[in-house]
C-alpha cells in the first residue's frame, strides 16, 4: 500500500494518477482486511487534491466497519481545512458514537473544518460520560490544540 501511495504522490501524468488512485480506492472500498483499508487511507491522505479522494475518505469515515479505519479517514480529512460540509460530517460521526476514538477523531475534524465554532462545540460535549473520562480527555486535547 505504501508503494502505491508513493507512486500516487509522484505521478506525473493524468493516466498514472488515475491508475494509482483507482487501485487505492478499490482497496479502500473492497478489501476485506481492515489493515489494508487503513493503509489505503494513509496512502490517499496526502492526495486530497486528487479527484474523488475526499469523497471516498468521507465514505470510509462513515461506513467502514473498522473503527480504526474510520478514525484514520476522519483525521485525514482535516487537511482540507474549513468546510461546512466536513463540520456536518464530523458532528454526525461524533453523535453516532461508533467508538470513543472515532468520536475524538470527529472532534479533531470538526475543529479543522469549523475553527471558529470548535471551542464551544467541544466544550459542550465535555460532560458526555465515558469510561475513565476518555472522551473528556480527548476533547480537552482538541481544545488545547485549538489554542495554538
Amino acid at each position: 500500500m505504501s508503494a502505491l501511495g508513493q507512486l500516487l504522490a509522484e505521478a506525473r501524468s493524468q493516466e498514472a494518477l488515475t491508475r494509482y488512485r483507482s487501485a487505492l480506492l478499490r482497496r479502500l472500498r473492497d478489501d476485506s482486511s481492515a489493515a489494508v483499508r487503513r493503509a489505503a487511507v494513509s496512502a490517499l491522505a496526502g492526495r486530497l487534491d486528487v479527484e474523488g479522494v475526499p469523497g471516498f475518505l468521507a465514505q470510509a469515515a462513515t461506513e467502514d466497519p473498522d473503527a480504526d479505519t474510520r478514525e484514520a479517514a476522519l483525521l485525514a480529512l482535516r487537511e482540507i481545512g474549513t468546510s461546512a460540509q466536513l463540520a456536518e460530517l464530523a458532528d454526525a460521526q461524533f453523535d453516532l458514537g461508533y467508538s470513543w476514538d472515532v468520536r475524538i477523531a470527529a472532534a479533531r475534524l470538526y475543529a479543522a473544518a469549523s475553527p471558529e465554532a470548535a471551542w464551544e462545540w467541544a466544550l459542550a460535549r465535555c460532560e458526555i460520560p465515558s469510561p475513565h473520562g476518555v472522551l473528556r480527555a480527548g476533547l480537552i486535547d482538541v481544545l488545547r490544540s485549538e489554542e495554538h
